[in-house]
């Protein structure tokens, strides 16, 4: 599929701000309808409310269902996905239950429940997308929040259920954590509560709690976040930027597999520019990449780096 990148600076692209609506409203735009030179990322909605949406993911996916309510009036919406859809409040096969997370996750917007508009980003294959969200307006982006829905990358030979849902764990900017929260062992989720997939790789039960972990090495192993790591930049024997994939695992323990087109710089946040952009080399030749910052852990700034080209 077609990797497309939204940004908030294009041409006839929808606002987003803390009003209800917004939120779906932007959806609208990216997942199914495109706006201006921008083409939609192939979903479609598969039931409508005022203000809430129950969303398909396209063909050649596994076609879950991702639910979005956008009507409290807050500076949030509640996500949940679904292996199937009854009607625009109920889902089949929830992920999380309700059991895991009561109500749905939470997708941060801004940090005002008002018309003020806030920069952001949307990154998709089509199977899977990123929504970051410079919720507070900061010039570097340093507070930026991000969700994610979709279809990962799996190690397991037709995987019916790799399909993630990265949200938020509470009604503040700093709980909206998501893309850049990590582990350091496979044993441990607390510091990913807002990571479940549909199915264990087993493909029996129900949704699973999952968690992400990094090249804790060249990383930097007593740092949660992406873009925290302790390598210089430039690196010294090659004066390259050392980035790793984020694996999602389970508590098998085993690795079920990668966030795609999601990478994470093994340097300080502090040494890489937001919206810089560059080429991969070596296993990298051919991809492009651009850095976002974000919240990492808690209130301390992190950054990714995505892939802008259509190579994942």
């Amino acid at each position: 599929m077609t990797v497309t990148i939204y940004k908030s600076t294009d041409g006839s692209a929808p606002s987003l701000t803390g009003q209800a609506g917004s939120l779906t409203t932007l959806l609208d735009a990216v997942l199914v309808n495109g706006y201006g030179s921008k083409s939609a990322a192939g979903w479609t909605i598969d039931k409508t409310g005022t203000n809430k949406r129950v969303y398909k993911q396209p063909a050649g996916s596994n076609q879950f269902f991702l639910r979005v309510a956008d009507d409290a009036g807050t500076t949030y919406a509640r996500i949940v996905a679904g292996e199937t859809c009854t009607d625009i409040d109920t889902l089949g096969a929830y992920f999380p239950t309700e059991v895991q997370f009561s109500g749905g996750l939470y997708a941060y917007k801004s940090t005002t429940a008002d018309g003020t508009a806030r920069a952001w980003i949307c990154i998709s294959n089509g199977k899977f997308f990123v929504l970051i969200v410079n919720s507070a307006s900061h010039a570097t982006w340093d507070t930026a929040v991000s969700w994610a829905f979709g279809d990962i990358t799996s190690y397991k030979s037709a995987d019916a259920y790799h399909t993630i849902i990265i949200g938020g764990n509470g009604t503040g900017a700093t709980n909206n954590n998501l893309v850049a929260q990590t582990q350091f062992v496979l044993t441990d989720f607390s510091n990913c509560p807002g990571h479940y997939m549909a199915r264990s790789q087993s493909q029996s039960g129900t949704s699973v709690q999952v968690g992400k972990v990094l090249d804790g090495v060249k990383g930097g192993s007593t740092l949660y976040g992406m873009g925290r790591g302790v390598l210089p930049y430039p690196h010294a024997p090659d004066s390259k930027l050392v980035l790793s994939p984020a694996w999602i695992y389970e508590s098998t323990p085993c690795i079920r597999g990668i966030l795609p087109g999601i990478w994470s710089p093994c340097h300080a946040y502090t040494l890489l520019t937001n919206a810089d952009t560059f080429s991969g080399a070596g296993d990298l030749a051919g991809k492009t990449f651009e850095i976002c910052h974000l919240y990492a852990y808690g209130a301390t700034p992190g950054c990714i780096a995505f892939e802008t080209s259509n190579t994942w």
